[in-house]
Protein backbone atom coordinates (compact mmCIF):
# COMPACT_ATOMS: atom_id res chain seq x y z
CA UNK A 1 0.00 0.00 0.00
CA UNK A 2 2.68 2.74 0.66
CA UNK A 3 4.47 1.02 -2.20
CA UNK A 4 1.47 2.22 -4.41
CA UNK A 5 1.02 5.47 -2.56
CA UNK A 6 5.01 6.50 -3.21
CA UNK A 7 4.62 5.60 -6.95
CA UNK A 8 1.41 7.68 -7.47
CA UNK A 9 2.97 11.05 -5.19
CA UNK A 10 6.28 10.41 -7.74
CA UNK A 11 4.22 10.61 -10.72
CA UNK A 12 1.98 13.29 -9.63
CA UNK A 13 5.08 15.12 -8.75
CA UNK A 14 6.44 14.58 -12.59
CA UNK A 15 3.37 15.37 -13.92
CA UNK A 16 3.58 18.62 -11.92
CA UNK A 17 6.49 19.21 -13.49
CA UNK A 18 5.60 18.62 -17.00
CA UNK A 19 2.82 21.35 -16.63
CA UNK A 20 5.05 23.53 -15.29
CA UNK A 21 7.23 23.42 -18.14
CA UNK A 22 4.86 23.32 -20.74
CA UNK A 23 2.95 26.17 -19.24
CA UNK A 24 6.26 28.00 -19.52
CA UNK A 25 6.80 27.25 -23.02
CA UNK A 26 3.07 27.92 -23.35
CA UNK A 27 3.91 31.63 -22.54
CA UNK A 28 6.43 32.05 -24.38
CA UNK A 29 5.37 30.49 -27.70
CA UNK A 30 1.95 32.84 -26.88
CA UNK A 31 4.61 36.05 -26.86
CA UNK A 32 6.21 34.88 -29.80
CA UNK A 33 2.84 34.80 -31.66
CA UNK A 34 1.79 37.95 -30.30
CA UNK A 35 5.37 39.63 -31.49
CA UNK A 36 4.56 38.07 -34.83
CA UNK A 37 1.22 39.25 -35.05
CA UNK A 38 1.80 42.50 -34.47
CA UNK A 39 4.92 42.74 -37.05
CA UNK A 40 2.39 41.36 -39.58
CA UNK A 41 -0.36 43.25 -39.19
CA UNK A 42 2.48 46.58 -39.39
CA UNK A 43 3.03 45.47 -42.68
CA UNK A 44 -0.29 46.46 -43.66
CA UNK A 45 -1.24 49.23 -41.06
CA UNK A 46 1.49 51.28 -39.71
CA UNK A 47 -0.26 54.25 -38.74
CA UNK A 48 -3.64 55.16 -37.52
CA UNK A 49 -3.88 57.79 -40.26
CA UNK A 50 -3.89 55.49 -42.75
CA UNK A 51 -7.12 55.32 -44.73
CA UNK A 52 -9.08 52.14 -46.04
CA UNK A 53 -8.41 53.00 -49.21
CA UNK A 54 -4.43 53.20 -48.65
CA UNK A 55 -4.39 49.73 -46.82
CA UNK A 56 -5.60 48.74 -50.03
CA UNK A 57 -2.76 49.99 -52.36
CA UNK A 58 -0.45 48.75 -49.90
CA UNK A 59 -2.23 45.15 -50.28
CA UNK A 60 -2.22 44.93 -53.41
CA UNK A 61 1.32 45.51 -54.01
CA UNK A 62 1.91 42.48 -52.02
CA UNK A 63 -0.99 40.24 -53.62
CA UNK A 64 0.89 36.57 -52.78
CA UNK A 65 1.52 37.69 -49.15
CA UNK A 66 -1.49 38.81 -48.29
CA UNK A 67 -3.46 36.02 -49.82
CA UNK A 68 -1.78 33.64 -47.45
CA UNK A 69 -2.40 35.88 -44.20
CA UNK A 70 -4.31 34.52 -41.63
CA UNK A 71 -7.73 35.23 -40.93
CA UNK A 72 -6.97 36.51 -37.80
CA UNK A 73 -4.31 39.15 -38.85
CA UNK A 74 -6.87 40.30 -41.88
CA UNK A 75 -9.15 41.14 -38.67
CA UNK A 76 -6.98 42.71 -36.61
CA UNK A 77 -5.80 44.86 -39.43
CA UNK A 78 -9.69 45.91 -40.48
CA UNK A 79 -10.43 46.55 -36.55
CA UNK A 80 -7.57 49.04 -36.68
CA UNK A 81 -8.78 50.78 -39.93
CA UNK A 82 -12.30 50.65 -38.04
CA UNK A 83 -11.03 52.83 -35.55
CA UNK A 84 -11.88 56.25 -36.79
CA UNK A 85 -15.73 54.91 -37.88
CA UNK A 86 -16.78 51.84 -40.07
CA UNK A 87 -17.18 54.10 -43.21
CA UNK A 88 -13.38 53.62 -43.73
CA UNK A 89 -14.16 49.46 -44.24
CA UNK A 90 -16.23 49.95 -47.04
CA UNK A 91 -13.54 50.41 -50.07
CA UNK A 92 -12.21 47.39 -48.53
CA UNK A 93 -15.27 45.13 -49.48
CA UNK A 94 -14.58 45.55 -53.43
CA UNK A 95 -11.06 44.02 -53.00
CA UNK A 96 -11.69 40.31 -53.28
CA UNK A 97 -14.61 38.11 -52.23
CA UNK A 98 -12.52 37.14 -49.39
CA UNK A 99 -12.21 40.43 -47.80
CA UNK A 100 -16.19 40.75 -48.04
CA UNK A 101 -16.91 37.88 -46.48
CA UNK A 102 -14.23 38.58 -43.48
CA UNK A 103 -15.70 42.53 -43.34
CA UNK A 104 -19.50 41.43 -43.36
CA UNK A 105 -19.17 39.06 -41.05
CA UNK A 106 -17.45 40.38 -38.49
CA UNK A 107 -19.84 42.64 -36.48
CA UNK A 108 -16.83 44.50 -34.19
CA UNK A 109 -16.27 46.23 -37.50
CA UNK A 110 -19.59 47.72 -37.67
CA UNK A 111 -20.30 49.34 -34.60
CA UNK A 112 -18.31 52.25 -34.14
CA UNK A 113 -21.09 54.95 -36.56
CA UNK A 114 -19.01 57.66 -37.47
CA UNK A 115 -21.45 60.43 -39.14
CA UNK A 116 -20.72 63.82 -40.36
CA UNK A 117 -23.70 66.73 -41.30
CA UNK A 118 -22.85 69.22 -43.41
CA UNK A 119 -25.89 71.72 -44.67
CA UNK A 120 -23.87 71.94 -47.67
CA UNK A 121 -23.69 68.84 -48.66
CA UNK A 122 -27.20 67.56 -48.59
CA UNK A 123 -26.63 65.01 -51.04
CA UNK A 124 -23.79 63.05 -49.15
CA UNK A 125 -26.30 63.36 -46.15
CA UNK A 126 -28.67 61.20 -48.13
CA UNK A 127 -25.84 58.73 -47.94
CA UNK A 128 -25.65 58.41 -44.12
CA UNK A 129 -28.99 56.39 -43.51
CA UNK A 130 -28.12 53.15 -45.71
CA UNK A 131 -24.60 53.82 -43.99
CA UNK A 132 -26.24 53.55 -40.55
CA UNK A 133 -29.17 50.98 -41.80
CA UNK A 134 -25.78 48.84 -42.71
CA UNK A 135 -24.21 49.45 -39.76
CA UNK A 136 -26.95 48.65 -36.74
CA UNK A 137 -27.86 45.69 -39.00
CA UNK A 138 -24.16 44.02 -39.58
CA UNK A 139 -23.26 44.92 -35.75
CA UNK A 140 -25.81 42.10 -34.40
CA UNK A 141 -27.36 43.53 -31.74
CA UNK A 142 -23.52 44.82 -29.89
CA UNK A 143 -23.09 48.56 -28.30
CA UNK A 144 -22.22 50.66 -30.56
CA UNK A 145 -19.73 53.58 -30.51
CA UNK A 146 -21.10 57.00 -32.10
CA UNK A 147 -19.69 59.81 -33.23
CA UNK A 148 -21.87 62.44 -34.71
CA UNK A 149 -20.48 65.89 -36.44
CA UNK A 150 -22.68 68.72 -36.31
CA UNK A 151 -19.99 71.12 -36.54
CA UNK A 152 -19.78 71.69 -40.30
CA UNK A 153 -24.12 73.10 -39.54
CA UNK A 154 -24.31 77.03 -39.37
CA UNK A 155 -27.23 78.99 -38.56
CA UNK A 156 -29.62 81.21 -41.80
CA UNK A 157 -27.70 83.86 -41.59
CA UNK A 158 -24.19 82.14 -42.29
CA UNK A 159 -25.56 79.53 -44.61
CA UNK A 160 -26.66 82.25 -46.91
CA UNK A 161 -23.25 83.91 -46.19
CA UNK A 162 -21.41 81.01 -47.49
CA UNK A 163 -23.63 80.47 -50.11
CA UNK A 164 -22.63 84.26 -51.78
CA UNK A 165 -19.25 83.86 -51.29
CA UNK A 166 -19.26 80.37 -53.09
CA UNK A 167 -21.27 82.34 -55.84
CA UNK A 168 -19.02 85.31 -56.07
CA UNK A 169 -15.93 83.08 -56.64
CA UNK A 170 -17.74 80.90 -59.17
CA UNK A 171 -18.40 84.27 -60.84
CA UNK A 172 -15.01 85.54 -60.52
CA UNK A 173 -12.64 82.55 -61.50
CA UNK A 174 -11.38 84.78 -64.41
CA UNK A 175 -10.23 87.69 -62.48
CA UNK A 176 -6.79 87.76 -61.08
CA UNK A 177 -6.45 86.40 -57.45
CA UNK A 178 -6.01 89.85 -55.99
CA UNK A 179 -8.80 91.45 -57.55
CA UNK A 180 -11.08 88.94 -56.42
CA UNK A 181 -9.50 88.84 -52.65
CA UNK A 182 -10.62 92.86 -52.95
CA UNK A 183 -14.06 91.84 -53.88
CA UNK A 184 -14.61 89.47 -51.86
CA UNK A 185 -13.35 92.01 -48.75
CA UNK A 186 -15.89 94.16 -49.97
CA UNK A 187 -18.33 91.98 -49.41
CA UNK A 188 -17.22 90.62 -45.93
CA UNK A 189 -17.38 94.41 -45.15
CA UNK A 190 -20.99 94.83 -46.11
CA UNK A 191 -21.77 91.60 -45.31
CA UNK A 192 -21.27 92.31 -41.88
CA UNK A 193 -23.94 95.13 -41.56
CA UNK A 194 -26.34 93.55 -43.76
CA UNK A 195 -29.64 92.17 -41.46
CA UNK A 196 -30.68 88.67 -42.93
CA UNK A 197 -33.63 87.96 -40.61
CA UNK A 198 -35.38 84.90 -41.11
CA UNK A 199 -37.43 85.02 -38.58
CA UNK A 200 -37.06 81.06 -38.23
CA UNK A 201 -35.42 78.57 -40.67
CA UNK A 202 -39.38 78.03 -42.23
CA UNK A 203 -39.00 81.30 -43.65
CA UNK A 204 -35.83 80.03 -46.17
CA UNK A 205 -36.93 76.54 -47.58
CA UNK A 206 -33.13 75.57 -48.73
CA UNK A 207 -32.23 75.79 -45.30
CA UNK A 208 -35.28 73.85 -44.17
CA UNK A 209 -34.80 71.26 -46.23
CA UNK A 210 -31.28 70.18 -45.76
CA UNK A 211 -31.84 70.87 -41.31
CA UNK A 212 -34.92 68.41 -41.72
CA UNK A 213 -32.08 65.70 -43.95
CA UNK A 214 -29.85 66.43 -41.01
CA UNK A 215 -32.37 65.33 -38.39
CA UNK A 216 -33.85 62.85 -40.00
CA UNK A 217 -30.18 60.76 -39.77
CA UNK A 218 -30.58 61.78 -36.37
CA UNK A 219 -33.60 60.12 -35.99
CA UNK A 220 -32.41 56.93 -38.04
CA UNK A 221 -29.56 56.61 -35.72
CA UNK A 222 -31.56 56.82 -32.43
CA UNK A 223 -33.94 54.53 -33.82
CA UNK A 224 -38.21 54.59 -32.84
CA UNK A 225 -38.50 55.58 -29.41
CA UNK A 226 -34.79 55.36 -28.90
CA UNK A 227 -34.56 51.29 -29.49
CA UNK A 228 -31.07 51.93 -31.29
CA UNK A 229 -29.75 54.47 -28.30
CA UNK A 230 -30.16 51.59 -26.16
CA UNK A 231 -27.06 49.95 -27.87
CA UNK A 232 -24.84 53.48 -27.05
CA UNK A 233 -22.08 52.73 -25.41
CA UNK A 234 -20.25 55.91 -26.16
CA UNK A 235 -20.93 58.85 -28.09
CA UNK A 236 -19.06 61.94 -29.13
CA UNK A 237 -21.31 64.82 -30.17
CA UNK A 238 -19.92 67.80 -32.08
CA UNK A 239 -22.23 71.07 -32.49
CA UNK A 240 -22.58 73.78 -34.70
CA UNK A 241 -23.86 77.35 -34.74
CA UNK A 242 -27.48 76.50 -34.49
CA UNK A 243 -29.83 76.17 -31.90
CA UNK A 244 -29.02 72.59 -30.64
CA UNK A 245 -32.14 72.17 -28.77
CA UNK A 246 -34.38 69.96 -31.80
CA UNK A 247 -30.50 67.91 -31.71
CA UNK A 248 -31.05 67.13 -27.91
CA UNK A 249 -34.78 66.54 -27.76
CA UNK A 250 -33.80 63.51 -30.41
CA UNK A 251 -31.26 62.20 -28.10
CA UNK A 252 -33.06 62.72 -24.96
CA UNK A 253 -33.81 59.05 -24.76
CA UNK A 254 -33.18 56.11 -22.77
CA UNK A 255 -29.28 54.98 -22.85
CA UNK A 256 -28.87 52.65 -20.00
CA UNK A 257 -25.48 51.29 -21.56
CA UNK A 258 -23.45 54.75 -22.31
CA UNK A 259 -20.35 54.97 -20.56
CA UNK A 260 -18.87 57.76 -22.04
CA UNK A 261 -20.15 60.59 -23.70
CA UNK A 262 -18.05 64.01 -25.23
CA UNK A 263 -19.86 67.15 -26.02
CA UNK A 264 -17.72 69.56 -27.85
CA UNK A 265 -18.68 73.02 -28.77
CA UNK A 266 -22.02 73.68 -27.40
CA UNK A 267 -23.02 77.03 -26.85
CA UNK A 268 -25.03 76.68 -23.58
CA UNK A 269 -23.40 76.99 -20.52
CA UNK A 270 -26.62 75.31 -18.62
CA UNK A 271 -26.43 71.67 -18.43
CA UNK A 272 -29.87 71.13 -17.05
CA UNK A 273 -30.65 72.74 -21.15
CA UNK A 274 -28.91 70.80 -22.93
CA UNK A 275 -28.44 67.59 -21.30
CA UNK A 276 -31.45 64.80 -20.96
CA UNK A 277 -33.32 65.22 -17.96
CA UNK A 278 -33.15 61.67 -17.18
CA UNK A 279 -29.37 60.56 -16.10
CA UNK A 280 -27.34 57.72 -18.06
CA UNK A 281 -26.92 54.69 -14.75
CA UNK A 282 -23.78 53.46 -16.52
CA UNK A 283 -21.98 56.75 -17.47
CA UNK A 284 -18.57 56.92 -16.49
CA UNK A 285 -16.80 59.32 -18.40
CA UNK A 286 -17.75 62.97 -19.23
CA UNK A 287 -16.37 65.29 -21.10
CA UNK A 288 -17.78 68.72 -21.96
CA UNK A 289 -14.91 70.75 -24.07
CA UNK A 290 -14.56 73.89 -26.58
CA UNK A 291 -17.61 75.30 -24.82
CA UNK A 292 -18.15 79.36 -25.58
CA UNK A 293 -18.55 80.18 -22.28
CA UNK A 294 -17.70 78.49 -18.72
CA UNK A 295 -19.78 75.69 -17.46
CA UNK A 296 -21.74 74.72 -13.88
CA UNK A 297 -20.92 71.06 -14.00
CA UNK A 298 -22.78 70.72 -10.86
CA UNK A 299 -26.22 71.53 -12.88
CA UNK A 300 -25.10 68.10 -15.04
CA UNK A 301 -27.65 65.31 -14.37
CA UNK A 302 -25.10 62.50 -14.06
CA UNK A 303 -23.60 60.60 -10.81
CA UNK A 304 -20.63 62.16 -9.90
CA UNK A 305 -20.02 59.35 -7.25
CA UNK A 306 -19.19 56.98 -10.10
CA UNK A 307 -17.17 59.08 -12.76
CA UNK A 308 -14.13 57.47 -13.76
CA UNK A 309 -13.27 60.56 -15.75
CA UNK A 310 -14.36 64.09 -15.89
CA UNK A 311 -13.43 67.01 -17.95
CA UNK A 312 -14.95 70.97 -18.19
CA UNK A 313 -14.63 74.15 -19.00
CA UNK A 314 -13.83 76.92 -16.10
CA UNK A 315 -12.96 80.33 -16.70
CA UNK A 316 -11.33 83.14 -14.18
CA UNK A 317 -14.58 84.05 -11.94
CA UNK A 318 -15.85 80.71 -12.73
CA UNK A 319 -18.33 78.24 -10.52
CA UNK A 320 -17.20 77.29 -7.28
CA UNK A 321 -19.51 74.61 -7.17
CA UNK A 322 -17.23 73.12 -9.94
CA UNK A 323 -14.69 72.52 -7.13
CA UNK A 324 -17.17 71.74 -4.06
CA UNK A 325 -19.06 68.77 -6.83
CA UNK A 326 -15.58 67.28 -7.45
CA UNK A 327 -15.03 66.39 -3.86
CA UNK A 328 -18.19 63.90 -4.81
CA UNK A 329 -16.30 62.01 -7.63
CA UNK A 330 -14.81 59.89 -5.27
CA UNK A 331 -14.21 57.34 -7.78
CA UNK A 332 -12.02 59.77 -10.54
CA UNK A 333 -8.82 58.35 -11.72
CA UNK A 334 -8.53 61.27 -14.61
CA UNK A 335 -9.67 64.97 -14.74
CA UNK A 336 -9.17 67.50 -17.13
CA UNK A 337 -10.31 71.59 -16.49
CA UNK A 338 -9.73 73.79 -19.37
CA UNK A 339 -9.04 77.13 -18.12
CA UNK A 340 -10.45 80.53 -19.77
CA UNK A 341 -9.15 84.05 -18.84
CA UNK A 342 -11.14 86.71 -19.58
CA UNK A 343 -8.69 89.46 -20.98
CA UNK A 344 -6.11 86.48 -22.32
CA UNK A 345 -8.12 84.05 -24.03
CA UNK A 346 -7.88 80.64 -23.53
CA UNK A 347 -4.84 79.77 -21.31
Amino acid sequence: MGSLADDMVTLFSTCERHIAEFSSQLCSKMQEYADLRASIVEVYYSSPTEKGSEVINKMNSTPSSISRCPDIILDTVFELIVEKGSHEILPLLTVSKRFHRRIMANPLLWRKIFIEIDHDLIESNSLSVPYINTCLERSRGILLDVVLDYSRCVDPHQFMRNYIYRMVVLATKEEEEQDRENILSHLDREFSGFDLDFGSSSGYPFYEKRLRSSLDIVRRLVGPEGAHAQRWRSAIISFGDTDNQTLWTLLSVEMPHLRSIRINQSYSSELDKILPHDPWPSLRELAISNMVDAIEIARAPVDFTVLTALEFCHDSIGYPSNFRTLSHCIALRELTIDCWELEFGKT
